[in-house]
């Protein structure tokens, strides 16, 4: 779960069934290096 590429993968691997992890999903689209700048939002 620390791992950005694991929430990733998470949402990938259950496509549908974690419906409800959009977040993670939405993470997972944007670059990590956006990722700090997305914490502001």
């Amino acid at each position: 779960a620390s791992r950005p590429d694991a929430t990733c993968a998470s949402p990938a691997k259950f496509k549908g069934q974690h419906i409800r992890d959009t977040d993670a999903f939405r993470s997972c689209k944007f670059p990590t290096k956006r990722s700090k700048k997305a914490g502001r939002h």
